[in-house]
């Protein structure tokens, strides 16, 4: 009974001991991973106005279709949104979702006043034929007020309306970003995708091209942040006044950097090594609708606007 005893204890010993280096081990793979998977990151690159494009009613970009994306493990994004001057959001873009092959899908969406930090938007997309193809195709995403109720268009086709309290931006600028929304891993394929023409339209409902813009590279409202020894893995090519590529493989802008300014690009937004524009396919993509998803007026994580 005392030898039966013995060998019982040392089991138990040697159990607790087990569970211990596994719990080691866990724990270290968990503090080694290149981000931190509480909570998600939502990278994001891109282009803001400057400051001369306040009290705005509209704001507008060109985005070329770049997809689908190539063995796709995330969400990405591609837009041009705005705070008005109540601290609501509206955004127009179009997105690729893994779960639906990569393919490009257009949406739109909006935070109504002082909800953006609760995370709590209304996402607006159909999934059933709403493709933005073929590669290499140019669409113009805008946004527009009319009163106070804010419209959002694709290629000039009106692709919804909210009421959102406001007519104008106040001192906000638009800006336009490529976005991996909600990634727990710093190597998402972004792109990278090209822009062009960022607008806004003033308080006489007239549409200028954006004269002076700085970069942007940060995160969405709520987004974790890297530690300080990782690199930002997304960049920002400057192609010419307002024109440039936002994604992956792309030399680091810094934010708030000024890329051009007067119709005048500035001299360090220009590249040692400039890197060759993005060429547009001869051969055209079938796009096949996926119906997965279908979105109507959902509600969801504050995924893609920023944090101002």
């Amino acid at each position: 009974m005392n030898l039966v005893a013995v060998h019982s204890g040392c089991h138990l010993r040697d159990g607790i001991f087990g569970f211990l280096i596994a719990l080691f081990i866990i724990v270290l793979l968990i503090a080694t991973q290149p981000v931190s998977a509480t909570p998600p990151y939502s990278f994001q690159v891109g282009v803001k106005a400057d400051i001369g494009s306040v009290n705005v009613t509209g704001a507008s970009v060109q985005i070329m279709t770049h997809g689908p994306q190539p063995n796709p493990q995330g969400q990405t994004a591609f837009w041009v949104g705005l705070y008005l001057s109540n601290n609501a959001f509206i955004q127009v873009g179009y997105l690729m979702w893994a779960s639906t092959g990569g393919y490009p899908q257009r949406f739109w969406e909006y935070f109504p006043s002082n909800t953006t930090s609760q995370g709590g938007g209304t996402f607006q997309g159909d999934f059933e034929g709403d493709e933005v193809g073929p590669n290499g195709t140019w669409y113009t995403y805008s946004l527009q007020s009319n009163g106070n109720v804010w419209s959002a268009y694709i290629n000039g086709v009106l692709d919804g309306s909210v009421y959102l309290g406001t007519a104008n931006s106040g001192g906000n600028t638009p800006y336009a970003v490529a976005e991996t929304p909600g990634t727990l891993t710093t190597h998402i394929i972004l792109g990278p995708a090209e822009f062009r023409n960022l607008a806004y339209r003033d308080t006489n409902s007239v549409w200028h091209n954006v004269s002076a813009a700085t970069g942007y590279i940060g995160y969405a409202v709520g987004s974790g942040r890297l530690p300080a020894d990782e690199s930002f893995p997304y960049g920002l090519q400057v192609l010419g006044v307002n024109d440039w590529l936002a994604g992956s493989g792309l030399t680091q802008t810094a934010n708030g950097q000024l890329l051009w300014d007067d119709g005048k690009l500035m001299s360090s937004a220009v590249p040692e090594f400039p890197i060759t524009q993005l060429p547009t396919p001869i051969m055209c993509l079938t796009f096949v609708s996926v119906p997965v998803r279908k979105f109507l007026k959902v509600r969801g994580p504050n995924i893609f606007y920023h944090d101002g």
